[in-house]
């Protein structure tokens, strides 16, 4: 069973629609999609999950309840079963749309959702909507858990470093409990943060800014020493010039002036099936690109 995994930054789910966002997505073939800073509240949301052809996906997702257009991730689970006759509250005729948008043609074996949670269960942290996890039993031997999180930025004059940090040691905490409950975890999103000075075009210029400051990475390092493994540098170890976010302001996607902070990040213990990481940097729409994983089990597969 292969699957395709992506996860990306798309600054304002509304205006990614109208730059072809959802073709665009589905020409990754994907079995679960994560989105960072979809900046819309519950009702647009709902919303969308009614209207749009993206289907049949189940929609999880958490929205900042603190200001509006603010923050917010998403989280889309491929699962055959799901239909429009599924729907609890449509808001819209959904007469309109043709049964095929609601059909798939899988080319293998599906994850087997099993459900979500929204947030950490911390308030300061889920009042601004920065994480979904979806459980899935993938073959027997195997439940995962995939933790899609919006990490937050460290603020201008650097002011929200304190919050960044406790954050990122908030989900250490999460993780640990979800490791001690047997899931293999897979953890994604937009981590704000750079891994090494091979992750950004100009370290030097930036050696005071968020993103790159020492206790930033310090409590990033805290991730890989707790077993996690960045998967595009596991395949790409040396690999430079291979960016996930640019300035829009400075048109610094046309220089290629990035940084690299949107991650896959998977326990050791996914190595083994790990067969693939990819940046998407041919990928407009938004001042991030998408990243992807895929990985293939092929024992004991879900019926």
């Amino acid at each position: 069973m292969q699957l395709n995994l992506a996860s990306w930054n798309i600054n304002g789910i509304r205006a990614a629609i109208k730059k072809d966002f959802w073709q665009i997505t589905k020409t990754l073939n994907l079995d679960v999609l994560c989105l960072q800073e979809t900046k819309a509240n519950a009702q647009i949301m709902h919303n969308l999950s009614t209207i749009l052809d993206y289907r049949p996906y189940r929609l999880d997702f958490a929205c900042a309840n603190t200001r509006q257009g603010y923050s917010g991730v998403a989280t889309f689970s491929l699962d055959p079963n799901f239909h429009k006759h599924n729907l609890v509250n449509p808001l819209f005729d959904l007469s309109d749309i043709q049964s095929e948008s609601y059909k798939t043609k899988p080319k293998h074996k599906q994850l087997s959702y099993l459900g979500a949670k929204i947030g950490l269960g911390l308030d300061k942290f889920d009042q601004e909507g920065r994480v979904v996890t979806t459980f899935y039993e993938v073959t027997k031997k195997f439940q995962i858990a995939i933790v899609n999180a919006y990490y937050p930025q460290g603020g201008r004059g650097q002011f929200r470093i304190d919050y960044k940090i406790e954050f990122y040691q908030a989900i250490l905490n999460y993780i640990q409990n979800l490791r001690q409950q047997n899931y293999q975890l897979i953890l994604c999103g937009d981590f704000n943060t750079t891994v090494a000075d091979i992750d950004l075009a100009r370290p030097e210029q930036n050696r005071n800014t968020t993103g790159c400051l020492p206790e930033e990475r310090a409590v990033l390092n805290e991730f890989f020493q707790a077993g996690f493994i960045d998967t595009f540098r596991y395949f790409y170890p040396t690999t430079t010039g291979k960016y996930t976010y640019w300035d829009q302001i400075t048109r610094a996607r046309e220089r290629n002036v990035g940084w690299r902070i949107d991650y896959f990040l998977v326990q050791t213990d996914l190595l083994p099936y790990l067969k693939q990481a990819a940046i998407h940097d041919d990928i407009f729409g938004s001042d991030h690109c998408p990243v992807s994983i895929t990985l293939e089990f092929s024992d004991d597969p879900v019926d």
